[in-house]
């Protein structure tokens, strides 16, 4: 077993322990992250409020040509049949509004 300098053992401590730059700017950070998350999560609603049955047709025929590109790359990284993931992947998300649709429908 092999001794380290006390300099060099302080070095290795100091890069595991992060920086007081990087710990004050953490809290300053989290108004503009709820921000961007509370817009981000708007942002597929104002279509379909303003524009109605239209834009609700483009949003779907949006998420469904993403979630074909979501199962095409997650059949290429797994390995595995590209049209039989493609179907898991929407039938997922068909599961999950399926889902919302009967929550909302208890709730109101």
């Amino acid at each position: 077993m092999t001794e380290t300098s006390p300099a060099s053992r302080d070095r290795d401590v100091a890069a595991l322990v992060p920086a007081a730059a990087d710990q004050a700017s953490a809290p300053a950070n989290r108004p503009r992250t709820l921000a961007g998350r509370i817009r981000g999560s708007f942002l597929g609603s104002v279509g379909s409020i303003v524009f109605g049955m239209e834009d609700r047709i483009v949003s779907l025929s949006v998420t469904l040509l993403l979630l074909v590109g979501l199962g095409i790359g997650r059949g290429m990284i797994g390995h595995r049949r590209i049209l039989s993931t493609i179907a898991e992947t929407i039938g997922i998300a068909a599961a999950a509004a399926i889902a919302g649709l009967a929550i909302a429908r208890l709730i109101s």
